[in-house]
């Protein structure tokens, strides 16, 4: 099972994607709340501005949910991970508790798109018989993400300074766009192999 994963780049490489996302994501637990301590804001305003993510889930999950078959796959997670990365990009230029809540609005929505789309993708992508052990790596590299993303946001906060980390989720969240569409062509061509396969293929 292990050699079949390795045989599976288009799958790898839309793994490693995820961890990108996953990194830039797990700042909005890390070191956004230092940040805004950092500029004079209270935990109840972090709170408030986290809640804005609860609420936005709560609102829009479920007609994400809906609406997620009628969207190009990988369009879709482009989108998602420019808007995270402009959310997580706008500490860079924002010191106000409004300009922190746009920060999580805006990055909220990429997370709802991705997270709504990703699990299809990987779907369409894997054989219909390792759909399961294929999810399974999918989520190993969210839950690798919240080691690296700590350990990498920390480090990039504290050596070179909030603005580097922020300009780095940016640039971060561009490149998963670029990703994204890159792969497009080849994932196609993937699913249109997979479709074919019969259920007990090895």
């Amino acid at each position: 099972r292990a050699r079949a994963l390795w045989s599976e780049p288009i799958l790898l490489a839309f793994t490693g994607l995820a961890l990108v996302f996953g990194t830039i994501y797990a700042q909005g637990h890390v070191t956004l709340p230092v940040d805004m301590s950092a500029h004079g804001l209270t935990p109840e305003q972090y709170g408030l501005a986290v809640a804005l993510n609860g609420a936005l889930i709560v609102v829009l999950g479920i007609p994400a949910s809906n609406a997620a078959p009628r969207w190009p796959r990988f369009g879709a997670m482009a989108i998602a991970g420019l808007l995270l990365g402009i959310g997580f990009g706008l500490p860079a230029i924002t010191t106000t508790f409004a300009g922190y809540g746009l920060s999580v609005g805006i990055w909220t929505l990429g997370e709802i798109l991705g997270a709504t789309v990703a699990p299809s993708v990987v779907a369409d992508l894997a054989p219909i018989d390792k759909r399961g052990l294929y999810q399974g790596v999918f989520g190993a590299a969210w839950g690798l993400a919240f080691l690296t993303g700590p350990v990498l946001g920390g480090w990039i906060y504290q050596t070179w300074g909030p603005t580097t980390l922020w300009l780095t989720c940016l640039l971060a969240g561009a490149a998963l766009c670029v990703g994204y569409l890159v792969m497009t062509p080849a994932a196609r061509r993937r699913m249109a192999v997979v479709e074919r396969m019969p259920e007990t293929s090895a």
